[in-house]
């Protein structure tokens, strides 16, 4: 997801992975924003989170960062560039919806 935000030119989209108690979550970061869409895979997390980091955040010691890719080889490299067209364009539609 963060690979494909890049080549939009929305901003530098960086994958982040932390690591707690023997466990590791990983979420992007983009100008002081966390971009997190698996949060809810923690108790009382919500499942998208888009804001500066909270406490929980601070939790967890970096292991990795670095501006976010994708190794175009990977098998369905295609299909997930379709896929995110397909939800971004889906996002756009329900923005112009609700406002207007």
């Amino acid at each position: 997801m963060g690979d494909y935000f890049n080549t939009l030119g929305v901003g530098e989209f960086f994958y982040v992975c932390g690591v707690k108690e023997g466990s590791s979550h990983a979420w992007l970061e983009v100008d002081g924003l966390i971009v997190d869409i698996t949060g809810d895979q923690f108790p009382a997390r919500p499942r998208i989170y888009v804001d500066k980091p909270d406490a929980w955040y601070c939790e967890w010691e970096l292991d990795i960062k670095h501006l976010a890719i994708h190794d175009s080889s990977a098998f369905f490299y295609g299909e997930e560039r379709r896929f995110l067209k397909r939800v971004l364009e889906q996002l756009i539609r329900s923005e112009t919806t609700a406002s207007g």
